[in-house]
């Protein structure tokens, strides 16, 4: 009757139960079907059923405050303590103190939130796994560990490993002083140096060791080493931005500077601004790493010369000119004369459509068809103009029917008479074509 009622009722709203009478609120079958259905629930049940280790469990799933009202008992209940820390770890603050300093309670807490270590009684704050655990779930946890556990090497390192160098703003002044330590956790993040002490800080190998790892590790470096060029020049292969913390004597050194562009153009971000508003320096940057110009002012992206530099060493830095200039018919034709067709691809559209212009560079090297417009690829002059220019390079990019007219492949036959593999069928089966290809190259009859 009225208990069958009462389980029917809580089981769609559990918040019925707080109306029920006092004995079926004492009803552990009704108590768990209404914190089943909400948690709330809880606070209504019976005192005794508030230290029901099940219905406490099952309630706090369902509700976040319901630990609040747990029984007393409750709190001293070593079973109760080890599911509770894993559904909600804000309980532990409210367990006995022999559970606080328990380590299988605070292993089971920490294993979900590290900082409950700070919450946790001596024991378990010295036991090496429960803060492993800790630390492992949060780098912050170390503080609260015992000082004897501050300086463990196996802990602190896979700490490292997991958290990188933040791990060690707790650690204690004997590790951070342990050569071997050091040069094992620089290893893992690099960033470690700046926890190390002013001696390891000063150590020639731990400091190289760690800004290989990590350039910007350097920051942390004594200051003779951060004016030693070939340790420097180590950091900035590894991040070139570790160019900052090199010393002004170092970072003013033109040689070494251009140096290190040379293997990343980046490093010219970094270099000091007397060096990068140099236009000689800017001009002789662009030599070493033409993708320099990517990060140069804008008043070298508009100059021909640093613009050239630069293209002479990567086609691909033309993008980075100024529109000007990639849209300058004479400075397209000086790069194209001088070896960078490739440049071709960044100019302007309207070039790379003028009929009259593609003639003139495909005269130059006819490479340059392969950036051509349609309309030029497919433009007869151009193409006899490009074959006879560059052969099979440029023929392979001119529209599909000029590789059956016999002028165009004539053209490209005469100067790669290989690029007769690219002609029509009905070309490859041409005498005068053949006959000419192989007159340059008797391979050309395979095709």
């Amino acid at each position: 009757g009225a208990r069958h009622d009462a389980l029917e009722r809580v089981s769609h709203n559990g918040m019925v139960l707080q109306a029920l009478p006092e004995a079926l609120r004492g009803d552990r079958d009704v108590v768990l079907a209404a914190v089943r259905q909400d948690g709330r629930a809880f606070r209504f049940a019976s005192e005794g059923l508030r230290s029901d280790r099940a219905v406490a469990l099952e309630a706090m799933r369902g509700y976040a405050d319901a630990m609040k009202f747990l029984g007393g008992h409750l709190l001293h209940d070593r079973a109760f303590g080890l599911a509770a820390v894993v559904v909600d770890t804000r309980v532990f603050a409210l367990l006995a103190e022999e559970l606080r300093d328990d380590p299988a309670v605070a292993l089971a807490a920490v294993t979900v939130d590290g900082l409950v270590l700070k919450l946790a009684g001596l024991r378990p704050r010295g036991t090496y796994e429960v803060v492993r655990a800790a630390v492992l779930q949060n780098a912050a946890a170390l503080e609260f560990a015992e000082e004897g556990l501050l300086g463990n090497g196996p802990l602190l390192l896979e700490a490292i490993e997991a958290h990188g160098a933040k791990v060690l703003r707790h650690a204690s002044q004997d590790f951070r002083d342990c050569r071997h330590a050091m040069l094992r956790a620089v290893g893992l993040d690099g960033r470690c140096l700046a926890w190390a002490s002013e001696r390891l800080r000063g150590d020639r190998d731990v400091a190289l060791a760690a800004v290989r790892r990590h350039g910007d590790a350097l920051e942390a470096a004594v200051e003779a080493l951060r004016n030693d060029s070939a340790l420097v020049g180590e950091a900035i292969a590894s991040d070139p931005k570790a160019l900052h913390f090199a010393t002004a004597a170092v970072r003013s050194d033109r040689q070494f500077v251009l140096e290190a562009i040379r293997r990343d153009a980046r490093v010219f971000k970094f270099a000091p601004a007397s060096l990068r508003d140099e236009h000689g320096f800017a001009q002789a940057a662009a030599e070493a790493n033409g993708a320099v110009l990517a990060y140069a002012a804008e008043e070298f992206q508009a100059d021909a010369r640093v613009v050239l530099a630069a293209v002479l060493s990567d086609d691909s830095a033309f993008k980075f000119a100024s529109r000007a200039l990639r849209g300058d018919p004479e400075f397209v034709l000086l790069l194209v004369s001088h070896g960078s067709p490739g440049a071709l691809r960044f100019a302007a559209q309207g070039l790379k459509a003028d009929h009259e212009f593609m003639l003139q560079l495909a005269g130059v090297d006819g490479r340059v068809v392969e950036f051509a417009s349609d309309e030029v690829r497919a433009d007869r002059n151009v193409g006899v103009q490009a074959a006879a220019s560059a052969g099979g390079d440029a023929l392979r990019h001119l529209a599909p029917w000029l590789r059956g007219e016999r002028d165009v492949v004539l053209a490209a036959v005469g100067r790669d008479p290989l690029a007769l593999e690219l002609a029509t069928d009905k070309m490859k089966g041409d005498c005068e074509v053949v006959a000419e290809a192989v007159r340059g190259n008797g391979l050309a009859l395979q095709f």
